[in-house]
Parts: structure tokens; sequence; C-alpha cells
């Protein structure tokens, strides 16, 4: 299951607008909220903080999560 839940959430996170990830959201909620009940309160609760990230273009928030993976690495 963690393969196709990961792919639903992935939609969240590269969502082309903030209308889009809501939407996607909302399909999570749908398919998965039975089997995960948490995962959803989780990303509702790091919203006003995700948010944000929607108003750049999906290849500047590629960036700022390249950014975090190199930045551990070192």
């Amino acid at each position: 299951e963690r393969r196709a839940l990961t792919a639903e959430l992935r939609r969240i996170y590269q969502a082309p607008s903030e209308d889009a990830a809501r939407a996607a959201l909302e399909a999570v909620r749908a398919t998965w909220s039975g089997r995960f009940p948490q995962i959803v309160p989780i990303w509702e609760r790091a919203w006003p903080r995700l948010a944000p990230a929607f108003l750049y273009p999906l290849a500047v928030r590629r960036v700022l999560y390249t950014t975090n993976a190199v930045e551990s690495l070192n």
C-alpha cells in the first residue's frame, strides 16, 4: 500500500496550484482515511505553512526540496 499512498500524496505537493492540492488532499481523504486516519489531519495542520509554497512554480519548489536534501547530505 505504501507505493499507492505515496503516489497520491505526491499529487498534493506536486499540484500546480493550492486549489489542485486541496482537491488531491480530498482524494487522499476519500481513499485512505479509513486505513490511515492520521494522514489527512497531519496535512491539514501543516497547511498554513505549506500553502505559500504553491505560489511558486513547480520547478522552483523542486529546487527548494533539492536544497534541503543537499544540506542534509553535508
